[in-house]
């Protein structure tokens, strides 16, 4: 929150809206043509008093820097937040010093420092450090990813904390020990090599642990914890987010040793997803940092299925919006997904990412750098789970790939990727575009229009002010996200009224997941404590009725006060020079509209309402 306010205060939105568009001074504004649609006479206005910028014309459109930003280059929010700190010279990463760490992650940290002294010390952890040698792990790639040891002595752990200072309670709420059956309380985990999990921020959140001698389960995760998630952790980022930054390309493998072996052979840009399919809560921590992606899962059955998983559910690149809807129409929208150049490592038979990086080095650049299109791995992999001699079959098939096809910004490409398709099915062009529902100009228009939808923010007439804060915009908020059951009435509610980009960005993903975990994992760290803040802001009452009422007020002083901020600047284009008639006529007739919505709420206003 820090970093945005001074985003907002340094920031100079003639000058930023300048790069795109001409502007000529109007008065103490300015205003040119609109660059979201076309028009020969200037609709679209830039206001320096309040750093906030509006389309009158065809487009309706308006906002501050961010919206303009996002919308103009196809941003996200993290990226449209990059892009702004760099050109105003504001520090977007958390210091060290401001970061909350909370008793949890004290202990974390003590615990994570006996196992390491056991590991380096203790005779028991023998066999252990055996097994780092002969997996090539150097002493130095242990120190810098704190492995340790965790010994057999069922209550070793337990005494070496209570010894400095931890009580009990604390060690089972961050899932260290447990009560055995006869009430002592035991090591969660013993005689395993011990992987410290850290967040982004290098806080320890949770511990891995590996069996040496052949005990089940072969991997043992902390349990979840308040702290600790693991579906929305990625083992390594902590280490390697300044590499996938500054090569722009992040690595994602599956399991601790690959991530260690590759960091230790200079591969510093790879992270790991612990052994699952990734989740969307690991993907949107990653594509804040980078564009360009590559998935360097196990090359076996099991992992051509874990990355297909992970495609669907993490990086949505199939399900369309309407999930109730089995044929496609030409009118379904597709969700908002992260535009980056993801690619699939096709890694050599019987090999995983560390054995290759241990055999040799130079194999591991080979397979990265001719990693596969996510249209070619798709296109090799999808059609066996298909039986494509039947129209059922074929139908299938094209609904599950026509998403992706749809999202391609390259019409070559997509053309290239029909007539892959036509061979595949069998089939000729003019079935595949009735199949797809579309013809081939329409699937282009429609691809526009979709990736229109992903466009986070629409906009907002309000200014960047100097206050910090705006209780309407977190009252509302507050009441969303504490009351599940305001789900529905909410939805009515659109992000055009909220006037601060940070309340419209959490109203925003809010609108897309819905789930408070979820909005967490999708949503910007920066924005995080603002959530948390909300989530514990209190509420006048708990009565159903009385905050469905509440919301139902708050929604109608949104939208009144977004409709008098345009009302306020619609003498700017009827008393501007420049004219057409049907612009005017037009114009007048949104004009009409909005004061009849305008007297509608005004008639509805009740006192008493919240702040």
């Amino acid at each position: 929150m820090v970093a945005i306010n001074r985003i907002k205060e340094r920031l100079d939105l003639v000058a930023l809206v300048s790069e795109y568009v001409g502007l000529t001074q109007a008065g103490r504004n300015f205003k040119g043509l609109c660059p979201f649609h076309s028009e020969r006479t200037p609709s679209f206005f830039v206001f320096p008093e309040n750093q906030t910028w509006r389309c009158f014309g065809a487009c309706t459109s308006g906002g501050d820097a961010f919206t303009f930003l996002m919308r103009m280059e196809n941003l996200n929010f993290r990226e449209a937040l990059e892009f702004l700190a760099s050109k105003t010279g504001v520090e977007t990463r958390q210091p060290s010093s401001q970061i909350t760490r909370s008793p949890l992650h004290e202990l974390n940290r003590a615990a994570a420092a006996y196992y390491h002294q056991q590991l380096l010390q203790s005779s028991e952890a023998e066999k252990t450090r055996e097994y780092l040698t002969q997996r090539g792990i150097s002493l130095d790639s242990i120190e810098r990813f704190n492995l340790g040891y965790s010994p057999g002595a069922a209550e070793a752990l337990a005494k070496h904390l209570a010894g400095i200072g931890f009580n009990t309670d604390l060690m089972i709420q961050a899932g260290l020990i447990h009560n055995n059956q006869a009430g002592r309380n035991q090591s969660y985990f013993w005689r395993r090599l011990i992987f410290p999990i850290s967040d982004e921020n290098g806080l320890i959140v949770g511990f891995g642990g590996r069996s040496i001698d052949n005990s089940n389960p072969k991997y043992l995760n902390t349990r979840s914890t308040s702290i600790f998630n693991k579906s929305q952790i990625l083992y390594g980022l902590h280490t390697a987010q300044d590499a996938i930054r500054d090569q722009n390309l992040g690595i994602i493998v599956e399991g601790y040793m690959d991530t260690l072996t590759a960091h230790q052979n200079g591969f510093t840009n790879v992270v790991a997803s612990m052994g699952t399919a990734l989740t969307r809560q690991q993907v949107s921590k990653l594509v804040g940092i980078a564009d360009a992606f590559v998935l360097a899962l196990d090359p076996d059955e099991a992992g051509r299925e874990a990355t297909v998983r992970s495609l669907e559910s993490a990086w949505g690149v199939f399900q369309p919006t309407n999930q109730h809807s089995r044929h496609w129409t030409g009118q379904q929208n597709f969700p908002r997904r992260p535009i980056v150049d993801l690619r699939i490592a096709m890694l050599p038979p019987g090999m995983d990412p560390d054995d290759l990086i241990r055999k040799d080095p130079e194999d591991w650049i080979k397979v990265i750098t001719s990693s596969a299109s996510l249209p070619d791995f798709l296109l090799d992999t999808l059609p066996s789970r298909y039986d494509l001699n039947s129209s059922e079959g074929k139908l299938q098939f094209t609904e599950r790939f026509s998403g992706l096809l749809l999202s391609l910004a390259d019409t070559t490409q997509q053309d290239q990727l029909l007539e892959r398709m036509e061979k595949i099915l069998n089939v000729d062009r003019h079935t595949l575009d009735t199949a797809i529902g579309l013809s081939q100009g329409s699937l282009l228009r429609q691809k526009s229009q979709s990736r229109q939808e992903q466009t986070t923010l629409q906009g907002s007439i309000a200014p960047f002010t100097r206050a910090e804060r705006d209780p309407i915009e977190e009252y509302t908020l507050a009441l969303l996200f504490q009351e599940p059951q305001l789900s529905t009435q909410g939805e009515a509610i659109s992000p055009e009224f909220f006037q601060r980009s940070e309340n419209r960005e959490l109203f925003t993903t809010w609108k897309l997941w819905r789930i408070i975990d979820d909005v967490r994992g999708a949503l910007d760290p920066l924005l995080l404590e603002h959530l948390d803040m909300l989530l514990i802001r209190p509420l006048p009452s708990s009565n159903r009725t009385q905050n469905e009422k509440a919301l139902t007020d708050c929604a109608r002083r949104l939208e009144e006060r977004y409709l008098r901020g345009i009302k306020n600047q619609e003498s700017l284009l009827l008393n501007s020079t420049e004219s057409s008639p049907e612009r005017d006529a037009e114009y007048m007739a949104k004009i009409l509209q909005r004061n009849s919505r305008l007297k509608e709420l005004f008639s509805h206003n009740t006192n008493g309402r919240p702040i």
